[in-house]
């Protein structure tokens, strides 16, 4: 399925969303990323910086990269961190609320929040979207069914580290905080299910 694009510029990535509704949404993130894997260079005029690329669609365990303990705003007023789900599988799912796509993920999400318990796994709906409001989430989350944390990733930080260059980009962090899975594009339940339930070894 096609995701929303976003391209990089320089050292600053200046990122261009088309919603389906005709919405634009632009971002900015600072080029950095995970300590391991392989890297393409991006030069400006002052600056030089190293992007690193994670593959997609394939167990990223071997690369060791623990993802940092970030640290989001919920729509609730509360901090929701990374640690907050030790132990367990974590999803990140990475949206907007004017994107056709991310809207169209959200059944399977439901799916697969329903098929597994909270010892096992969780899910954080994180929008980077600058133009999302408190009120806007809160509706958008009624509308779709999402009773889990629903978060603001508009600094960037988390986004940049995991590469999210197009939306719904997804991403799995094991229990032990390592980051084991990165989809972009619309993932149906069918596909995604096998996928999880291989890497929770159940």
């Amino acid at each position: 399925m096609q995701p929303k694009s976003i391209t990089a510029v320089g050292l600053v990535l200046a990122v261009v969303l088309a919603g389906t509704a005709g919405g634009i949404v632009i971002l900015q993130m600072q080029a950095s990323g995970p300590t391991n894997g392989n890297t393409t260079t991006t030069t400006t005029t002052t600056t030089t910086t190293t992007l690193k690329i994670i593959l997609e669609d394939t167990d990223l365990l071997q690369y060791e990269f623990k993802v940092p303990d970030w640290v989001f705003l919920g729509i609730d007023g509360l901090n929701h961190s990374i640690s907050d789900y030790a132990g367990k599988f974590l999803i990140l799912d990475f949206f907007a609320t004017w994107c056709g796509y991310c809207k169209l993920q959200n059944a399977d999400m439901v799916q697969v929040y329903n098929t597994y318990t909270r010892d096992q796994l969780d899910i954080m709906h994180i929008t980077i979207a600058l133009s999302d409001t408190v009120e806007m989430l809160e509706d958008y989350v009624a509308e779709y069914g999402i009773t889990w944390a629903c978060v603001f990733g508009t600094d960037d930080v988390a986004a940049d580290y995991i590469g999210v260059r197009y939306i719904p980009t997804i991403a799995i962090i094991d229990g032990q905080g390592m980051l084991r899975w990165k989809h972009v594009g619309w993932w149906t339940f069918d596909e995604m299910n096998p996928v999880i339930s291989n890497l929770m070894g159940v």
